[in-house]
């Protein structure tokens, strides 16, 4: 299975959220992993600024 930094730039896009506030796909992600619960967290950013969190619920 590849790493999501290893995807295709549109398989990347596809599963990002759209922005709530421009309703634009993110263009930046970072990871980070919760080390209480080993879960890893999705922290997109738009280019208008918003943040969006995705912890795969």
């Amino acid at each position: 299975m590849a790493d999501e930094g290893e995807m295709p730039k549109q398989q990347q896009q596809a599963q990002a959220p759209r922005c709530p506030a421009c309703y634009n796909l993110p263009k930046r992600m970072q990871r980070v992993l919760d080390t209480q619960t080993g879960r890893t967290i999705r922290l997109f950013t738009c280019e208008c600024g918003e943040h969006i969190w995705d912890d795969g619920h």
